[in-house]
């Protein structure tokens, strides 16, 4: 018997190195599989299409999947949504595409990764022969709706840049009302529900209390009226950083009577913010200073301060999940039970300092990628999925789930054939990519990230989630085959995401990709689709 305390170093290495070699192996001759592999859309049983069924898409921004207990975390942040979780299909290794929402909702409505929809910025639009999952539901018979919980998404997707395309209906009006007229059509519906209760700050409602009793740091806002009286001070300060010229004229008296102790600056703010018309008149930035507000008494280098707020963030979670449950429940077991499939994703995660940021600011580690996907149908048998997925095929899924097949021009796949399977397959990696489109490809074993404009394999970072799952220790010069799999595929989404540019390919005009079926056919055959 070999002794742990004598050969524990040797056998470690022994078998990351095994390891290593039989994920290369696997790679090279996966390679063509690496997520962007032939669409599935066909492989359902006839038993669980759910033909005509209504659709409801929940799609709540900023949840990370390891926040929830049906994830492995350790507080019971969700019973709600992981008791709806029960009765679906859960998939564990699911990844946005991008860590924030505009890029990635745009993938969820396109089945297409960024560097081919290429809605990345304000300025960008969908260019008009992409197909939009809202138009081919609306081709199959469908009434399409998207409901935005508050009106702030509508900053992000709207007409201009495409994102409503294909909707009948854009409503700010509560689900239940919506669903009470929608039960008067003869027609099945499809709901594209956004949530955004999770945003930054987070706060609670005034009377409730945080989900464990820590001790806050010093001015630390816990209710939005703490949180108002803060912001208005910052405003205050930074008047000159945030408001026009035409703000600080009209609104002098704010500016110039302003009680500290008041929050009348923090209601002009959010007034200004959430009206288009005034937005661009009054404001010069709309995140920085609620991000900078409510950030400023923490001290990152303090863990009680961290764990402070993670944990009003998982306090928001509860209440959000509180708020979900008689939506959950009629469909699992009231009026919708029977004729309805719902599926719960999410945008994006959060960080809280594990990688040295805050909120969704920049960096490609996987707490702003992993996020939850739970599919429900009253024609699929619950189970936990271990493949690798990602928000890209919940397009071509909701389709084979309807017994339809998606356009040809979508990259995602559908997930029906692993709907009875929960094998992991080493070879599958989901691409996601940060604010300067440096590409992320990961799965629940590997992460790896290319900086654009690299300068050569060297700028590559590898992380084994097996070994370090914090992911602090960048191991490519440990696993050069690996290495070199992973940078030649993210050189390619590189190469051609800048060809794109170079070339007019992008339509100035629409900031979207014209695929041609020629064009499809030739990247289907690189491993692309």
């Amino acid at each position: 018997m070999i002794s742990p305390a004598i050969n524990g170093k040797k056998i470690t290495n022994f078998l990351l190195i095994g390891i290593s070699i039989v994920f290369t192996f696997i790679g090279i001759l996966g390679i063509k599989k690496f997520y962007f592999a032939k669409n599935t859309n066909n492989l359902i049983l006839p038993e669980q299409v759910c033909k005509n069924c209504n659709i409801l898409l929940i799609d709540v921004d900023i949840l990370r999947a390891d926040a929830l207990p049906c994830y492995g975390y350790f507080r019971n942040t969700a019973p709600n949504i992981c008791n709806f979780a029960s009765k679906s299909v859960l998939f564990k290794d699911n990844y946005s595409s991008s860590i924030w929402t505009l890029p990635s909702m745009f993938t969820t409505i396109t089945g297409l990764n960024p560097p081919f929809h290429r809605v990345r910025t304000g300025m960008d639009k969908l260019y008009s022969n992409l197909p939009t999952l809202a138009e081919s539901l609306k081709k199959q018979g469908y009434k399409t709706i998207f409901l935005n919980q508050d009106g702030s998404r509508e900053v992000l997707i709207n007409s201009y840049n495409g994102g409503l395309r294909g909707y009948d209906l854009v409503t700010n009006d509560p689900i239940e009302d919506v669903l009470a007229n929608l039960s008067k059509s003869p027609q099945p519906w499809f709901i594209h529900y956004y949530r955004g209760d999770l945003h930054l700050p987070y706060l609670i409602k005034e009377g409730s209390t945080p989900i464990e009793n820590l001790t806050p740091p010093k001015d630390f806002p816990i209710t939005k009226f703490e949180f108002h009286q803060l912001l208005s001070k910052y405003l205050k300060s930074h008047r000159l950083d945030v408001f026009t010229k035409k703000a600080l004229n009209d609104y002098s008296q704010y500016f110039n009577n302003i009680d500290l102790g008041s929050t009348n600056l923090a209601t002009l703010f959010y007034e200004f913010a959430l009206d288009p018309q005034k937005r661009g008149d009054y404001l010069s930035d709309i995140w920085a200073p609620v991000e900078n507000s409510y950030l400023s008494p923490i001290n990152p280098q303090k863990k009680s301060d961290l764990a402070f707020i993670r944990m009003m963030y998982d306090s928001v979670i509860r209440e959000f999940d509180q708020n979900i449950a008689p939506l959950l429940t009629q469909i699992t077991s009231g009026t919708y039970a029977k004729n309805t499939i719902t599926i719960m994703m999410s945008d994006h995660g959060e960080t809280f300092g594990e990688h040295g940021t805050f909120s969704h600011d920049n960096n490609h580690f996987s707490e702003l990628f992993y996020t939850p996907l739970i599919i429900y149908s009253p024609k699929l048998t619950p189970t936990e999925v271990n493949h690798t997925s990602g928000n890209i095929d919940i397009y071509p899924t909701l389709l084979s789930l309807i017994g339809t097949t998606a356009p040809l021009e979508i990259q995602g796949k559908s997930l029906t054939p692993y709907l009875s399977k929960t094998d992991f397959d080493p070879s599958v990696f989901a691409y996601g990519e940060d604010f300067g489109a440096g590409t992320v490809l990961q799965n629940n074993r590997w992460l790896y990230f290319l900086p654009p404009n690299p300068k050569g394999i060297d700028s590559s970072e590898l992380y084994n989630k097996i070994f370090d799952p914090l992911e602090k220790n960048n191991v490519y010069l440990k696993y050069p085959i690996m290495t070199q799999l992973l940078f030649n595929k993210a050189t390619l989404f590189q190469s051609y995401d800048t060809t794109l540019k170079n070339t007019g390919e992008t339509i100035p005009s629409y900031g979207g990709t014209k695929l041609t079926p020629e064009k499809i056919i030739r990247l289907k055959k690189e491993g692309y689709f």
